[in-house]
């Protein structure tokens, strides 16, 4: 039995920009650096950038959709590539003191070229040492990425485990892999709330629901951004699409209800799955008060539910929870739970450093208890699962893979998260306030979540 999973995704156009590399840039830069600002007007394609001068959106879509774009150069870069940055320094390379920072990734040769529109826009393209500038193509097939600017520096992120990359690698493993292999997701895969239409749904959710639906889950957990409009409406969107939601510990009425549990059978396995929800949940999110839905201790409601699923026959030979509560919460699912062989929702390993992992176990009693192994929703998770004669798990082997930014994106899901970007930011994508990165607010323009 083979399990590809994901879990806490934060939605389908969900991405983070840590710009893990400011520190040290500030320490390597040898003088003061001006307080950063935050652009998220650089447009990625291969291993091709473009930014405008003003670093906008929409004055980079001018430069990529005008008439002929005019490119003179090209003058050499000093960049330094780690798996989360660009570290661009405009000028030539920084002071001695900067030395250390090719400790943090590969020196990468690379040219600039001074571009721009016959009486429009002006910008810079970046790309590999001895190339000319790439053929024109529609920003449909261009990335929009963040970047942080400071005097002559410019970091510019470099996606990781992102969406579009993750369902590639997911739906390629799910067509090349095993009859056994089957695909789950622990919670947070649609995304929630709009951020730029108060009051809405995020506009990259209708995409999140066709991309599961593509990946034929066995088992999904619905995480706090599925629910932030209420059970009937994600319940709704499953019927719609033919999606496997279920809602172990839950009470409501029978409008809003979900299935408690799934079994599928893969080969000869017959696995069950559970969900875990946050009580906190039912606190934060005020459509669920409205509809009556009470997300009750996740213990009791999960034990009365894996005793029945135990007693049914033929019993399943393996148990897992699909879950995305709260580090204390999930402390309490493994001290309580009984009859559990898996727990996939972790997100506290999320760290890129596990590359394997193999565990023995020892077999239990059904009704024992015994801590659950908890795998870690770290990249896109494969565990493939070795059942004893009896069913349980005598041996687990862990190995996530990592989407980095030279991973081929699915090209539908990056085409229609520009898309909505392109639609969205020009009317958002001004400053704020100068500040340092990872500071809430602070150094960010309004142009985030969709």
């Amino acid at each position: 039995m083979e399990l590809l999973f994901t879990g806490a995704l934060g939605g389908v156009g969900s991405g983070s920009s840590p710009f893990s590399t400011w520190g040290p840039v500030q320490a390597a830069a040898g003088e003061a650096l001006p307080p950063p600002r935050i652009e998220h007007g650089v447009w990625a394609r291969g291993a091709w950038l473009l930014w405008a001068d003003d670093g906008r959106v929409a004055t980079g879509l001018g430069l990529l959709e005008g008439p002929t774009l005019s490119c003179e150069g090209p003058s050499p870069a000093w960049v330094i590539q780690t798996p989360t940055d660009l570290v661009i320094w405009d000028g030539g390379p920084p002071s001695p003191a900067a030395a250390p920072l090719l400790d943090l990734g590969e020196r990468v040769a690379v040219d600039a070229w001074s571009c721009a529109r016959p009486g429009g826009p002006r910008g810079t393209l970046l790309g590999p040492a001895g190339e000319r500038p790439p053929p024109r193509a529609p920003a449909g097939s261009w990335e929009l990425r963040r970047s942080l600017v400071s005097g002559p520096v410019r970091l510019v992120s470099r996606p990781i485990d992102d969406p579009p990359r993750l369902v590639a690698a997911a739906e390629a493993l799910l067509e090349m892999g095993p009859e056994t292999l089957i695909f789950v997701d622990s919670g947070g895969f649609l995304d929630g709330a709009s951020a730029v239409r108060p009051g809405a749904l995020s506009l990259h959710r209708p995409l999140g629901l066709e991309a599961l639906q593509r990946l034929r889950p066995a088992a999904l957990a619905p995480g706090p951004s599925e629910l932030v409009a209420g059970a009937a409406q994600l319940r709704a969107e499953a019927e719609a699409h033919g999606l496997p939601y279920i809602a172990t510990n839950w009470d409501g009425p029978p409008g809003v209800q979900l299935p408690p549990h799934a079994v599928i059978e893969r080969g000869a396995a017959r696995v069950a799955f559970v969900a875990a929800l946050d009580p906190a949940w039912g606190r934060a999110l005020p459509a669920l008060g409205a509809e009556g839905v009470v997300i009750t201790d996740p213990v009791p409601a999960l034990n009365a539910e894996v005793e029945a699923l135990r007693a049914a026959s033929p019993p399943p030979d393996l148990v897992v929870v699909l879950t995305s509560v709260g580090p204390d919460v999930l402390a309490d699912l493994r001290r309580g739970l009984r009859g559990v062989d898996l727990i996939l929702g972790d997100p506290s390993l999320a760290t890129l450093r596990l590359q394997h992992d193999e565990v023995a176990l020892r077999p239990v009693p059904p009704g024992a208890r015994a801590a659950p192994l908890t795998l870690p929703t770290d990249g896109l998770g494969w565990a493939r699962v070795q059942l004893g004669p009896g069913g349980g798990p005598t041996r687990v082997e862990i190995v996530p893979r990592h989407l980095f930014a030279d991973a081929p994106p699915d090209a539908q899901m990056l085409s229609r998260i520009t898309a909505v970007r392109v639609q969205e930011y020009p009317r958002l994508d001004r400053p704020v306030l100068p500040g340092a990165p990872g500071g809430g607010r602070r150094g960010h323009s309004r142009a985030g979540r969709r």
